[in-house]
């Protein structure tokens, strides 16, 4: 997710009550459900290594009481003068790093929870990275108990020493609720694709990837032996697909070499459904070809010029 909804939700966690074990519980849980995207310093190197290495080992299980390591550390510089209980701060950061992948997990980009023994990208696939709905919750449970507090003072009332408790925890409630009714949406959009036939042929895999703004609409795609068919599924409506297909192109050698590039390698390990597409290259030697791979839900593509003997030219990656 966007780090606007990380923190957000590590806000919400300390005023849900884990803000009344430490004196810094939400300087230190709206760091921690951001650390994992320390990761972002990769961009330095490019879009290929950014993709290479995002959403990695600072987002893996095994990764997580380290990475609950360091939101302590960066409070502290801030609270030099204040009692600093290490050990409830550590754990309560532990969650506030939990949450981070707890939520990235839930949409289409996933995340490689099992490095480093296994580089697969486990998702729910049931939310974008930056959802609407669930930045109105949390925002709304931000600023009501600031409206709260500032009528209450203005007709007298005793302030409350842990504000916005009960909005904190309805807010949480309620993105659980949101996610669990998206996570019956996306399993309806697989069944209704699964039921039907495409250009002739059963499908082999079915994907559904969430939309920008309806929960109830999302974007089918379906591999079938020889094509990918993409659509719109909208829930509200009997599903009658008007796909736009492609169809998979043979594989040819200049694909073959192209594919054990790494910018390659990494683009197959991630995405589920890839368009390969070999044509000439023009202003390459006679008989260069051009190689794309094409993610299709997500557009990331990594490219290779390739000569007549199968000798890589050029590569690149770019989202």
């Amino acid at each position: 997710m966007d780090n606007l909804t990380h923190t957000l939700t590590g806000l919400m966690l300390s005023r849900a009550g884990l803000n009344r074990l430490h004196p810094r519980a939400s300087l230190i849980l709206m760091i921690a459900a951001n650390i994992p995207d320390c990761d972002l310093i990769t961009v330095i190197g490019g879009a290929a290594s950014y993709f290479q290495f995002h959403r990695g080992i600072s987002h893996a299980l095994i990764a997580l009481p380290v990475m609950a390591i360091l939101p302590p550390l960066i409070a502290r510089v801030f609270t030099r003068k204040q009692p600093f209980p290490w050990l409830s701060a550590w754990l309560i950061s532990l969650v506030g790093v939990a949450s981070h992948s707890l939520l990235d997990y839930t949409n289409a980009y996933g995340i490689r929870l099992w490095l480093p023994f296994n580089d697969a990208w486990p998702m729910l696939s049931i939310n974008n990275i930056m959802d609407v709905w669930i930045w109105t919750i949390l925002i709304v449970a931000t600023l009501a108990p600031m409206l709260g507090s500032l009528v209450g003072s203005e007709i007298g009332e005793k302030r409350n020493r842990f504000p916005g408790r009960t909005w904190a925890i309805l807010a949480l409630s309620l993105i659980v609720l949101y996610n669990t009714g998206r996570w019956f949406a996306h399993q309806e959009a697989i069944r209704v694709q699964s039921a039907r036939i495409y250009n002739g042929e059963s499908p082999r895999r079915v994907f559904a990837y969430p939309d920008k703004m309806n929960p109830l609409v999302w974007q089918g795609i379906v591999e079938t032996g020889g094509t990918y068919a993409s659509h719109t599924v909208d829930l509200r409506r009997s599903f009658e697909p008007e796909s736009r297909v492609v169809y998979k192109p043979d594989v040819t050698p200049a694909i073959e070499a192209a594919a054990k590039l790494p910018e390659f390698r990494t683009l197959t390990g991630f995405a589920k459904t890839i368009l390969w597409r070999s044509t000439p290259a023009p202003g390459s030697p006679e008989g260069s070809t051009r190689v794309t791979a094409t993610d299709l839900y997500f557009g990331f593509t990594a490219e290779a010029v390739v000569d007549r003997n199968l000798q890589v030219l050029e590569s690149r990656f770019h989202f």
